[in-house]
């Protein structure tokens, strides 16, 4: 009888939880469905994941692309936060989605791998926040910002790849992901915020000469690998010092008689008019015969 009227009880508090977010965040056009153990707001024709049934929780989750022929777009901020039961998540046949909220799976501790399809533009902060099994997270999408905690305290996290298309990393979006030990950091990246990979005392950066992501690793004492080499003006034979064997490459180059890469050609590119030719050469020797080597 107590655990009967305890579990009325609990349904009757769910149920007032509800209509009390309904009451104050819920436009007039809204309603709720639930359907498979969630709870969806349709709103503007779209569907939104706002929650889901406490009691009822499910290890394993697909993301649907419809819900009463209408396309789910989003997943509400803390819409499975703190679902410790959640052990996968699967986004592949949600291709209408096109964000994650804040805290959308915040403290969801039994999660160990996150795919990101193309098709989804923006992830919100702490979105992955204290998801401490989590060892790997794959990003297809086109993304531009990784923003702040969005993967904090994952302290299993191993391995997460950072599309191209990312230009700002967010205060710290890796803190404490102590088992990382490599990201590779791409030329496009503009911002990377301090803090963004505090106490992740195994990682290494790896990115290009003359970038933000080369910049913050010597600020904050973190490991770095050079995927390029360091162009040095005037060195067109790309060997690392500036002779008159980089002259007469470089009128071969201009007399036809050899082809230089594109590092090569922005080393003979003495006087940076973006012009080679026998003035660069002239240039360099005068650079030469002067000791400035």
């Amino acid at each position: 009888m107590i655990k009967t009227i305890a579990k009325k009880l609990s349904v009757f508090v769910l149920a007032l939880s509800l209509l009390l977010m309904s009451a104050v965040q819920f436009s007039a056009d809204s309603y709720l469905v639930s359907k498979d153990g969630f709870y969806y707001l349709i709103e503007n024709s779209e569907a939104v994941i706002y929650g889901y049934d406490y009691n009822n929780r499910t290890t394993d989750i697909v993301v649907p692309n419809t819900i009463s022929d209408y396309p789910v777009t989003k997943i509400a901020p803390r819409a499975f936060s703190n679902n410790t039961k959640l052990t996968s998540i699967s986004f592949t046949d949600a291709m209408s989605l096109k964000s994650i909220g804040k805290y959308a799976f915040y403290a969801c501790s039994s999660i160990e791998e996150i795919i990101i399809p193309g098709w989804l533009n923006s992830i919100g902060e702490f979105a992955f926040q204290d998801c401490t099994a989590l060892k790997s997270v794959s990003i297809y999408s086109n993304v531009s910002v990784i923003p702040e905690q969005a993967f904090g305290n994952c302290i299993s996290l191993e391995k997460i790849n950072i599309p191209s298309t990312v230009k700002s990393i967010g205060s710290y979006a890796f803190y404490n992901c102590s088992a990382l030990t490599e990201l590779t950091l791409s030329k496009n990246i503009a911002d990377i915020v301090n803090g963004a990979f505090y106490n992740c005392p195994n990682l290494t950066l790896y990115g290009y000469y003359d970038t933000v992501a080369e910049s913050y690793a010597e600020q904050n004492n973190i490991p770095f690998v050079h995927l390029d080499k360091k162009v040095i003006s005037g060195d067109v034979n790309l060997d690392g010092k500036i002779d008159i064997n980089d002259v007469t490459l470089l009128q071969r180059y201009i007399a036809g008689e050899s082809v230089l890469t594109d590092d090569a050609v922005k080393a003979a590119d003495f006087n940076k008019d973006r012009i080679i030719d026998i003035i660069d050469a002239t240039a360099i020797q005068t650079f030469i015969a002067h000791g400035q080597n």
